[in-house]
């Protein structure tokens, strides 16, 4: 199993998780996203492809993500943490 360099952090949302890592995500303060609006920024697509991800937040060493009510964190942090891992190329 390879080592993990994100840590998951429960937000007072339950709907929102946030993930800490050591690869810059984005250049700027704050990146915010939600799905269905025009989006630039690759990884924020990826993250929006998801099935259940309604908004991310992209910080530097930061991101936040935002799930729909009726789905289960179970369904959809698998894929954020895989998506996280290729990211710092442990994947």
């Amino acid at each position: 199993m390879s080592e993990t360099l994100t840590t998951v952090e429960r937000h007072s949302n339950p709907n929102v998780r946030v993930y800490h890592g050591r690869m810059q995500l984005t250049s700027k303060s704050i990146e915010t996203h939600h799905r269905g609006d025009p989006n630039d920024n690759e990884l924020a697509k990826i993250f929006l492809a998801i099935p259940g991800v309604t908004t991310v937040w992209l910080e530097p060493y930061k991101a936040q993500v935002q799930k729909a009510e009726l789905y289960e964190w179970d369904e959809i942090e698998p894929l954020v943490l895989e998506l996280l891992e290729l990211q710092h190329g442990l994947a």
